[in-house]
């Protein structure tokens, strides 16, 4: 008889590797900027939002930003941790991720360091770890 081997599934793992799929697949920018309500827009090498009428939402400041989704976008400022602002600026969900991905179906993927090469997990739309960072 044949060697068999049994693996056991660990669901959590799963659905976060299923997760981690999704939110790193290719879409157009169209697609993109479709769910978009703001835009960003860079002066001297920063980066802020502006409106779809052209109202300044947040001054150019963040080093780095990702694209609204949810009402949400991910923020970089010099001290190396992303947070989230909302629609009007205001920062949602503080700055504490080494790296962080914009919302899709209510969750965006984190990375958090652990001391060492650091681990992804999810967040939900209130800042609270829905699943914990393992990867």
């Amino acid at each position: 008889m044949a060697n068999q081997h049994y693996y056991e599934i660990n669901l959590a793992g799963v659905l976060a590797a299923l997760l981690l799929i999704l939110s790193l697949s290719p879409a157009t920018a169209k697609n993109k900027q479709k769910d978009a309500k703001l835009f960003s827009i860079e002066q001297a090498g920063k980066f802020g939002f502006i409106s779809r009428n052209g109202n300044i939402i947040s001054e150019p400041q963040f080093i780095q930003v990702g694209l609204f989704r949810e009402g949400l976008a991910p923020v970089w400022i010099m001290d190396g941790k992303f947070g989230y602002i909302n629609l009007h600026g205001n920062m949602a969900i503080a700055r504490q991720f080494e790296t962080a991905k914009s919302f899709s179906e209510g969750l965006a993927l984190v990375w958090k360091s652990d001391g060492g090469l650091g681990i992804w997990g999810y967040i939900n739309r209130r800042g609270k770890v829905v699943i914990e960072p393992q990867f």
